[in-house]
């Protein structure tokens, strides 16, 4: 499992969801996976959504 697959399971888009929210949540995963590859500015990421991220994201490595 790559990182940004592990981003779009803690991250999802919702089944109908118009065009502008899918933009959005694209934009966000695409920050996060950013702010985690450069291991900067994670103080902004909330907390639970970087554990549940690290957790899928090492076990199924």
């Amino acid at each position: 499992m790559t990182l940004e697959e592990a981003i779009k399971i803690v991250i999802p888009t919702p089944p109908g969801a118009c065009r502008l929210i899918r933009m959005r949540l694209e934009f966000e995963r695409f920050q996060l996976k950013q702010r985690i590859e450069q291991k900067r500015d994670l103080h902004l990421v909330p907390k639970k959504t970087l554990e549940e991220i690290e957790k899928l994201f090492c076990e199924l490595k």
